[in-house]
C-alpha cells in the first residue's frame, strides 16, 4: 500500500504540480525525455538520430530548470529503474546537489532517479525543558519553637533553617532553541544563526506570621563573630512579620556561524562550524522583609513599620569565538543530528548590590525615613564592581528525528551547555553584618561553573 501511494503521488506531481507534460517512460537504454534514442535500420545498422524535442517531447533544457522531473517521496524505487545501487535508500547524496549525480553514478542522464531539490535554507525550532546546576546560598531565614526566649530565637546553630544554607535553583523551567540559515553558492558553505533562551528559573521562599507563631528570624554574624538574628516575628519584638525571597537565573545565547561541508556522502553530512558567540547570564537574589516593631528596649516608636530590602544582582556577558563539528545522518525517514562545539572568549562579570531600610511611624504626620543600608546589603558594599575573565564554554547536542516529508521533520533530543567563571549572586552574600551600618565588610564577587541541560522537542523545515 505504501508503494502504491508513492507511485500515485509521483504521477500526480509529474502531471500537475510542475505544470508540465507527463514524463516519457524510460526505455531499455535508460534514456528519458529529450534524449535522442538510437534506432536500428533494416540492414542492422543504426539509423540517424531523430530530434524528439521537435515533436513536442520535453527537452532536458526545459525553462523550468528541472530536467529530471518532480521529487518523489523518500523510499521510492526510482533508483532501481535506472539500475542504480540501492544503498541510497531513496535519498540523494547532498542537499546542494540537483539530480542523482553521486552515490548512484551509473545512472544515465535523464533517467528516472529522484530529483534532489537544493535545500538552500533551513530552520528548526525546539522547546527545551531545562534544569541547571544548583547555586549556593547562605542561611537567610530561620525559625525557633514557639515560646523560645528572644535571646535565643532565630539564632544559629540552635535555630532551624527555613531557607538557604545549601543549594538553590533545582526546579526545571521551559526554554527555547532556534537554528536557521542558508547555504551559499554551490552549497558547500552556509551561514546562519542559533538562539537559546531559558526563562527565569528559581525556587523562592515566602513566609508570614502574626507575631505569635511562627517565629521568623533573619540570621547574621556580628563583627564580634557572634551569631545573632533580626526577629521579624516574636511576641516580645515584632508582629505582622513577613519575608519574601526570589532567586532567579536567566540565560540568553546567540551565535552567528559559518558551516563548511568537509564530507558529504550518501545520507551523511559532516560540517565544520566556526563563528561568533554571545551569552548573557543574570543571577539575582532579592530579599524583602517587613515587621511592626513592639520592642520596648529600643528607641523606635512602638507600631513603627520597618521594611528591609536587599538586592544582589550578578551580570555575566560573554563575547568569544566558536568552533566545532556537526554531523547529520539520514536513513529512509530517520534523521540523526549531533553537534559538539567549544567557545572561548572573555566573560565580563558585574556585581550590583543595593539595600535600604524604611521606617514608617504610626503617626501619619511624621514622614517615613529611608536609609541606604539593608541587612546583608551593607552600606559598605552597596554599589557596583566589575572584572573580566577568560572563559571556556563547551556545548553538545544530539537529536533523533523522523521525516514527515521531503522538507519537514520532527525530533526529540538532549543538549548540555557548560560555562566557567560565571559570577553568582548567592555566593556574593556576606553574613557578617554591622547592625549599625558603620563598619561592615566590603563587597565580595565570587564566581564558579554553571551548566544547563535540557530535553528538546521540535520541528525542522528545509527549503
Amino acid at each position: 500500500m505504501k508503494r502504491l501511494l508513492t507511485i500515485i503521488a509521483t504521477l500526480a506531481l509529474s502531471t500537475n504540480v510542475w505544470g508540465q507534460a507527463p514524463i516519457v517512460p524510460i526505455d531499455a537504454y535508460g534514456a528519458g525525455p529529450g534524449v535522442p534514442t538510437p534506432a536500428v535500420s533494416a540492414d542492422g545498422g543504426l539509423a540517424p538520430i531523430v530530434d524528439q524535442s521537435a515533436s513536442g517531447a520535453l527537452s532536458a533544457a526545459e525553462p523550468s530548470g528541472l530536467p529530471y522531473g518532480p521529487t518523489p517521496m523518500p523510499g521510492g524505487s526510482a533508483y532501481s529503474s535506472c539500475g542504480c545501487v540501492g544503498r541510497c535508500q531513496g535519498e540523494c547524496q547532498g542537499d546542494g546537489v540537483v539530480g542523482c549525480l553521486t552515490g548512484c553514478r551509473q545512472c544515465p542522464p535523464n533517467c528516472a532517479c529522484p530529483l534532489c531539490l537544493p535545500q538552500r535554507m533551513w530552520f528548526s525550532g525546539n522547546y527545551v525543558q531545562t534544569f541547571t546546576k544548583s547555586r549556593s546560598l547562605p542561611p537567610l531565614v530561620t525559625t525557633s519553637p514557639d515560646g523560645t526566649a528572644r535571646a535565643l530565637a532565630g539564632r544559629l546553630p540552635g535555630a532551624t533553617i527555613l531557607y538557604g544554607a545549601g543549594s538553590s535553583g533545582n526546579s526545571t523551567e521551559p526554554g527555547m532553541q532556534l537554528d536557521f540559515g542558508r547555504w551559499l553558492g554551490d552549497g558547500h558553505v552556509g551561514f546562519g544563526g542559533r538562539l537559546f533562551y531559558m526563562q527565569r528559573e528559581g525556587d523562592g521562599f515566602s513566609l508570614a506570621s502574626n507575631g505569635t507563631s511562627p517565629i521568623i528570624g533573619l540570621p547574621y554574624i556580628d563583627l564580634g563573630a557572634v551569631n545573632d538574628a533580626i526577629l521579624l516575628s516574636h511576641p516580645e519584638v515584632g508582629t505582622n512579620g513577613s519575608v519574601d525571597i526570589s532567586n532567579d537565573l536567566e540565560t540568553i545565547s546567540g551565535e552567528a556561524l559559518f558551516r563548511f561541508k568537509i564530507a558529504d556522502s550518501c545520507g551523511i553530512r559532516f560540517s565544520l562550524l566556526g563563528g561568533y558567540h554571545y551569552i548573557r547570564v543574570d543571577d539575582n537574589v532579592l530579599l524583602r522583609a517587613q515587621t511592626t516593631d513592639i520592642d520596648n528596649t529600643n528607641l523606635i516608636t512602638n507600631g513603627t513599620v520597618i521594611d528591609i530590602t536587599d538586592a544582589f544582582n550578578a551580570e555575566n556577558q560573554f563575547h568569544g569565538g566558536s568552533f566545532g563539528l556537526s554531523l547529520r545522518l539520514r536513513q529512509n525517514r530517520t534523521v540523526v543530528h549531533g553537534m559538539a562545539k567549544m567557545s572561548i572568549g572573555n566573560m565580563h562579570q558585574q556585581l550590583n548590590i543595593a539595600g535600604q531600610q524604611t521606617f514608617t511611624d504610626p503617626n501619619p504626620a511624621i514622614a517615613p525615613v529611608t536609609i541606604n543600608n539593608g541587612l546583608y546589603a551593607q552600606a559598605s558594599m552597596i554599589g557596583q564592581q566589575a572584572r573580566d575573565k577568560t572563559t571556556f564554554i563547551p556545548e553538545a547536542s544530539l537529536q533523533l528525528g523522523h521525516r514527515l516529508s521531503d522538507r519537514v521533520d520532527v525530533n526529540i533530543g538532549y543538549m548540555v551547555l557548560y560555562m566557567t567563571n560565571v559570577a553568582q549572586a548567592g555566593d556574593s552574600i556576606n553574613q557578617v553584618v554591622d547592625i549599625f551600618g558603620a563598619g561592615g565588610p566590603a563587597a565580595q564577587m565570587k564566581d564558579g561553573s554553571l551548566w544547563i541541560q535540557g530535553i528538546t522537542a521540535g520541528i525542522g523545515y528545509n527549503w
